[in-house]
């Protein structure tokens, strides 16, 4: 297996974002996520990751007891938006109760 993070000593420019979003489950398999998109691509990669157990993505939640913030308001729509435009992938799993 490929190591997920190289030190790198040149500068490389990413050539692809992945998004990946999840509320719960991405977690037990985000280093296999990461690495089947390496091999797929084969490309330099900026990785936005926004994953938590429990959280809902549109409106706060209640989990074992704590008040969780949506998913929404993580502010991954600024991640998005900042640095170049480069061709993009996103991943969203566990859907679960939300509304579409």
């Amino acid at each position: 297996m490929k190591p997920l993070c190289v030190r790198v000593t040149e500068t490389i420019l990413p050539e692809r974002r992945l998004v990946l979003v999840d509320a719960s489950n991405l977690t037990r398999s985000l280093a296999t996520a990461i690495q089947t998109a390496q091999a797929i691509w084969k490309q330099s990669l900026v990785i936005l990751i926004a994953v938590s157990r429990g959280c809902s993505y549109g409106s706060p939640s209640r989990f074992l007891g704590r008040s969780l913030l949506s998913i929404l308001s993580w502010g991954l729509q600024d991640g998005l938006q900042a640095g170049p435009t480069l061709p993009m992938t996103a991943l969203w799993t566990d859907i679960g109760n939300n509304p579409l």
